[in-house]
């Protein structure tokens, strides 16, 4: 199973097509964001509760404080590509410079409509 975040709306089906196919040879497969959190994450089997337990959501550490309670577990983490994810205004920004946002064009539509 792969999870993706709603707020990644130009990310490459081919790096979710990558995260399935390494769960073939790992645990745990993790798509770091460039904010310290992860725009996806997936498992072959369920994960233990205790890797999310009292995580610093909302924080730069998630992504790394995830991947080493999974090690930590003895879990095998394979890590896709850095990507973004929109947060803030920076992430938002970075959204509408993005060329792949034709990809999404009801996302495009409404960064028409703010402007």
């Amino acid at each position: 199973m792969v999870l993706i975040g709603t707020d990644s709306p130009t990310l490459p089906a081919a790096i979710v097509r990558r995260g399935f196919a390494w769960l073939e040879r790992a645990d745990c497969v993790l798509g770091p964001a460039m904010d310290g959190g992860y725009y996806l994450i997936g498992a072959r089997e369920p994960l233990p509760r205790a890797l999310f337990a009292r995580i610093p959501w909302s924080s730069g550490a998630v992504a790394a404080e995830t991947r080493a309670r999974a090690r930590d577990a003895g879990l095998r983490v394979a890590l896709l590509p850095t990507w973004y994810d929109v947060d803030d205004e920076a992430g938002l920004a970075r959204l509408a410079a993005d060329r792949a946002l034709s990809r999404a064009p009801h996302t495009r539509a409404v960064l028409l409509r703010l402007g």
